[in-house]
């Protein structure tokens, strides 16, 4: 992860992470009854993410078993 500079206000400067590795979380390890909507909402953005900036670079084949494993919870 990066640290990057987000916005400035009268509180200071406020940071974000930035990723700079893309891999999906694995699906099959998580429970998502015990997630939050916001860390769903985090996990299928990260998802969503990973998906757009890999699958231009693989086979079709490649790009089926990531769509599967990025998919939305």
């Amino acid at each position: 992860m990066l640290v990057r500079k987000g916005p400035e206000n009268e509180y200071g400067q406020f940071m974000y992470l930035e990723p700079i590795t893309y891999a999906p979380i694995d699906l099959d390890a998580i429970v998502p009854e015990q997630l939050s909507l916001e860390e769903k909402q985090y996990l299928n953005w990260y998802h969503q993410l990973v998906y757009d900036t890999i699958a231009p670079h693989l086979t079709d084949e490649e790009v089926d078993w990531l769509k599967s494993y990025t998919r939305e919870i």
